[in-house]
């Protein structure tokens, strides 16, 4: 039984070939896989949650029962009114800091598991925001900071952590290309712009390319990527007077970091060495862990993805 997020059901057969034995539709909207339970199958839709069973009939008294006590439809103008102040308030959630005492990186489970401890009812609500996150920001960029802004405005009733001043387009979950915010003192000049350029190398002075190099003006709270090319030479455009950082980053090596650097500088070298120890063990994909893990069935391996998938990018 394959469910669409459109409400249909595909029947197929179990086999070596393809069949389909049953198409299904139901006016709502499905974001779970269906559930047996015996002679059962339950659906959880948006609106209801549907017990599916054959043969099952239902005497007077329960369809009365049903009639009256059962749940009223929601108008599609109602639920589209409710998605924009639910993703209203979302997008206020975005732009919030990062909690202080959140500790980041490895502590970020730990942290979540102490405050769930003494939740209590707070969890759930936590949990329904959560829910709404994933349903109205599937493209969400950074999940476990969204769901630690939404645990803190919940424990903080909203009212402790200060808002980031938002720039371009007002939902922050939407992949798009942002040209970086320009902080100054009023009044004060841009200055001139210029380049910056130089090249990539290994220890022994081989040109590397492919290596992401990036520009960082703290000042302005700027940043600048390209990638080297294959003679190592990188060279970054459009930039306004200041003291930057470079760094250069590539999977395997070490970053290569040079500070102060000021416009106009063409003989820039930066030398990358292999990483080696945790700077490696950090560097490998999570899926590289995964694979490494001793399951007792294909199901169990499955059922383990499938749960760790909704928070934490696992690989196949």
């Amino acid at each position: 039984y394959l469910t669409g997020r459109n409400g249909v059901t595909l029947v197929l057969k179990r086999g070596k070939e393809f069949e389909v034995l049953a198409t299904n539709k139901l006016d709502d909207e499905f974001r779970a896989s269906a559930a047996l339970v015996g002679k059962q199958m339950l659906l959880r839709g948006s609106q209801y949650l549907y017990c599916i069973e054959e043969g099952a009939t239902l005497n007077k008294q329960e369809v009365s029962s049903k009639a009256v006590a059962g749940p009223k439809k929601i108008s599609s103008k109602a639920k589209a009114e409710g998605d924009k102040s639910k993703r209203e308030l979302l997008e206020v959630i975005a732009r919030r800091e990062l909690p202080k005492d959140y500790p980041g990186g490895k502590g970020h489970q730990a942290f979540v598991d102490k405050w769930f401890k003494t939740a209590g009812a707070k969890g759930a609500e936590v949990g329904q925001l959560w829910e709404e996150q994933q349903r109205l920001f599937p493209d969400m960029k950074n999940r476990g900071e969204s769901f630690i802004k939404i645990l803190d405005y919940v424990r903080t009733k909203g009212n402790k952590a200060k808002a980031a001043r938002p720039t371009g387009n007002a939902n922050p979950h939407i992949k798009r290309k942002v040209q970086a915010e320009i902080r100054r003192e009023p009044g004060k000049p841009l200055g001139k712009t210029g380049a910056l350029s130089g090249r990539i190398q290994d220890l022994a002075g081989k040109a590397m390319s492919g290596v992401m190099v990036s520009v960082f003006d703290d000042s302005r709270r700027q940043s600048t990527s390209v990638f080297s090319q294959p003679d190592g030479s990188f060279r970054i455009e459009g930039l306004h007077e200041s003291n930057f950082k470079i760094r250069a980053r590539l999977l395997g090596q070490q970053d290569g970091w040079v500070e102060n650097v000021t416009l106009g500088k063409d003989s820039i070298v930066i030398k990358m060495s292999p990483a080696t120890g945790e700077d490696l063990e950090e560097q490998r994909p999570a899926s590289d862990a995964f694979g490494q893990l001793s399951f007792d069935s294909p199901r169990d391996r499955l059922n383990f993805k499938m749960m760790c998938a909704y928070c934490h990018q696992i690989g196949t």
